[in-house]
C-alpha cells in the first residue's frame, strides 16, 4: 500500500484534550486512524468532506461517532440509509465503508450474507448429519424448505449450494466473498422447487 501520500489530521474545536482521527488520501480511496485505537478504515474520496467534521471511533469492529448526539456508525452514515434499512457489508469487512462494499437491503437480506455458525460441525450452512444421511435445507423469509436427504455429502452440499444461487442469489454468502453474480429467473426458481419436492 503506497504510504507516501500526506496524512491529513482534522481538528475541528479548539479542545486541546479531544484526540483526532488522522487520514492518509490514496489516489482511489481514503484511509481513516480511529480515535481510540488508530485502526484502520476505508472510505471513498468523495465522502472525505463530510466524515472529516467528526470524530471515529473502533466500536467492536464497526466505525462510529456521535453526531448530534446520537450513535452514527460510518457505513450507514455513507451510505444515508434510512431508518428500517439495513446496510450490508458485502465481504464482511466492517472496518472497509466504500460504497462498492455495501449495499442496501433489509433483514432477510442481510441474514443470506451470514457466516458459517461456530456451531456447525459440517462445514456448509444448511447441510447436517441425520443417522446416516446428510440433510439439506435452507431457511427463506422465515421458512424451512427442505431440500432432500443423502447419502453423499456432496450431493447434500450441491443442494444447498444451488438453492442459494435460486433463492440468495447474489446475497448468498459464497457469492458475496467471491464477487460471484448470478441471474434466476422465475423459471429457474419453479423447475428447482420440482426437483426439491421429489427429494422429500
Amino acid at each position: 500500500m503506497n504510504r507516501k501520500f500526506p496524512i491529513v489530521v482534522t481538528k475541528h474545536t479548539n479542545n486541546k484534550e479531544l484526540k483526532y482521527n488522522k487520514f492518509i488520501l490514496l489516489k482511489d480511496y481514503g484511509i481513516g486512524y480511529c480515535i481510540n485505537d488508530n485502526s484502520e478504515f476505508y472510505f471513498d474520496l468523495e465522502d472525505f468532506e463530510k466524515i472529516k467534521v467528526h470524530r471515529w471511533s473502533n466500536h467492536k469492529g464497526y466505525i462510529r461517532s456521535i453526531i448530534n448526539n446520537k450513535d452514527i456508525l460510518l457505513h450507514r452514515f455513507v451510505m444515508n440509509a434510512k431508518n428500517g434499512q439495513i446496510v450490508d457489508h458485502i465481504k464482511h469487512h466492517t472496518y472497509d465503508n466504500r460504497k462498492s462494499q455495501l449495499r442496501i437491503t433489509d433483514n432477510y437480506g442481510n441474514h443470506r450474507n451470514k457466516a458459517l455458525s461456530k456451531n456447525n460441525k459440517s462445514g456448509i450452512t444448511g447441510v447436517c448429519k441425520e443417522k446416516d444421511k446428510w440433510h439439506a435445507y435452507i431457511w427463506v423469509n422465515g421458512k424451512c424448505k427442505h431440500l432432500g436427504r443423502f447419502y453423499n455429502k456432496k450431493e447434500a452440499i450441491a443442494a444447498r449450494k444451488e438453492a442459494e444461487n435460486i433463492y440468495f442469489g447474489n446475497f448468498s454468502y459464497n457469492n458475496s466473498m467471491n464477487d460471484v453474480k448470478v441471474k434466476v429467473s422465475e423459471e429457474d426458481k419453479m423447475l428447482f422447487e420440482e426437483k426439491y419436492k421429489q427429494k422429500n
